[in-house]
């Protein structure tokens, strides 16, 4: 799956913390990182991140995660239910 341009919920590993706070980037306590998908790719993905007062692209590397969790749920149903 190629994943562009939008919200999910990474699951990282411990590594995968070390990586991004030797960056800068501020973690909750959990390993679940709800980032901005920017793009895909073979060595890993490009997120949005927020560090200090700039947003930055960050290239996580597939070797730092576990899962992620992307909705793509079919959102609001309207009209006539039959």
């Amino acid at each position: 799956m190629k994943l562009t341009g939008g919200p999910a919920t990474i699951l990282i590993t411990d590594d995968g913390r070390e990586v991004l706070k030797a960056v800068g980037v501020a973690l909750p306590e959990s390993n679940l990182l709800v980032v901005d998908i920017q793009e895909s790719e073979d060595l890993g993905v490009w997120l949005r991140l927020q560090r200090e007062d700039q947003v930055h692209c960050f290239l996580l590397l597939w070797q730092f995660v576990l899962g992620i969790d992307v909705a793509i749920g079919l959102g609001k149903i309207t009209g006539l239910k039959g």
